[in-house]
């Protein structure tokens, strides 16, 4: 009879869990080009470091955050770069290994 329950509220907490995991979509992904600052800032909140450019490219503006980097031209974005994952320490090992 307790097998059951512990069951039931098992499956319960998987479907939970599923439908989480579904509805999490990395904020990144709702950056669009000719954006305006204020628009991704209301998305992705400030970013963790400005980049300004220099030289001939003075009006472009990187925003970087830890998903990626967000590249204005004026006041506009003009480019979206999604950082790659690093394997974690786990995956690193595992891949030595198999490497042998």
């Amino acid at each position: 009879m307790l097998n059951a329950h512990v069951v039931r509220a098992l499956a319960a907490a998987a479907l939970v869990w599923i439908f989480l995991a579904a509805g999490c979509k990395d904020p990144l992904d709702k950056v669009n080009p000719g954006m305006m600052f204020t628009d991704v800032e209301e998305i992705m909140n400030k970013p963790l470091q400005v980049i300004y450019g220099e030289g001939v490219e003075t009006d472009k503006t990187t925003w970087v955050y830890g998903q990626g980097r967000v590249i204005f031209q004026g006041c506009t974005v003009v480019k979206i770069e999604k950082s790659v994952a690093q394997p974690t320490v786990t995956e690193r090992v595992e891949q030595q290994r198999g490497g042998r």
